[in-house]
């Protein structure tokens, strides 16, 4: 099956996936697939240890797995076992963590200097994870305030410009380069992950901030934007989603006062009235 897909050209970062999430499974059942049901199925599902969404995910790749064995006869037609097990919702199950802006003062502070534009462009412009590992400086349209993500680089279809703000500004102007990626460790697709995790963690462990909040510079950039802005519509259209999901999420876990320190996180002497991140001690 991936194989197939990787003549077809799909990306590495797809097959990557596929074979990351199969992998486990086949493993789990050394057996001819039409010996598998949807009980075995349903109970390697309920077994990981992970977010719905994440367990989703896992299920639809499993589901394509069963498909490929459709297509070439390993199993009669409508007898996908994975068709039958749960989708899970998730509506209420992932708690959205942020972090304050004194906080964020500690990350930016504590960060290595490769990881710092990456974790600016997070926090300050809401890019997902896999958005900023695959962004090239070439998007970062600092002329323009924009940052372009374009579909082949976000979840989402279609392309969107996520702002750069004035303080996001601030801290890119002296660190963006004309070409190259932003964040720029690793080669293949999954070590470029590790390494992004493991500046995170480093990030966090020196800030004294462990452990790593999931997803949380997006879901702090989200908060802090509608708040300060109190435009719902606006922030889903920078951020990428729809604004039934701004509004049922983001909206009110932050006060404008909140937002506007959160958009007013500047490098050392970058201006007056501003959260200034403290001096590094010297040796």
């Amino acid at each position: 099956m991936i194989e197939l897909r990787r003549k077809a050209k799909a990306s590495e970062r797809y097959l990557v996936d596929l074979r990351c999430r199969s992998a486990p499974f086949i493993k789990a059942f050394p057996v001819h697939p039409a010996s598998v049901t949807t009980a075995d199925c349903q109970r390697y599902l309920d077994g990981l240890e992970c977010a719905s969404g994440t367990r989703n995910a896992h299920r639809q790749i499993l589901w394509r797995l069963f498909a490929h064995c459709e297509s070439r006869g390993y199993i009669p037609r409508g007898t996908n076992p994975v068709a039958g097990t749960q989708v899970l919702t998730g509506k209420h199950e992932d708690t959205i963590e942020v972090w304050t802006p004194k906080e964020m003062v500690k990350l930016l502070a504590a960060a290595d200097p490769a990881y710092l534009p990456a974790l600016a462009v997070g926090a300050f412009a809401g890019l997902r994870t896999s958005e900023i590992l695959a962004l090239d400086w070439r998007d970062v349209r600092l002329a323009d305030r924009t940052i372009k993500v374009v579909h082949r680089k976000a979840r989402c279809a279609g392309t969107r410009l996520a702002p750069i703000t004035d303080n996001l500004f601030a801290w890119l102007s002296p660190l963006a380069k004309k070409i190259g990626l932003v964040w720029p460790r690793g080669r293949e697709w999954k070590e470029r992950e590790r390494t992004i995790t493991a500046a995170q963690n480093a990030s966090v462990a020196a800030a004294g901030l462990l452990p790593w909040r999931h997803n949380s510079l997006r879901h702090s950039f989200c908060t802090y934007r509608v708040a300060a802005t109190q435009d719902v519509a606006r922030t889903a259209l920078e951020a990428g989603n729809s604004a039934s999901t701004i509004f049922a999420h983001y909206r009110a876990l932050a006060s404008e006062a909140d937002g506007k320190a959160w958009f007013a996180i500047l490098p050392p002497h970058s201006a007056a009235n501003v959260v200034h991140l403290p001096q590094a001690a010297k040796a």
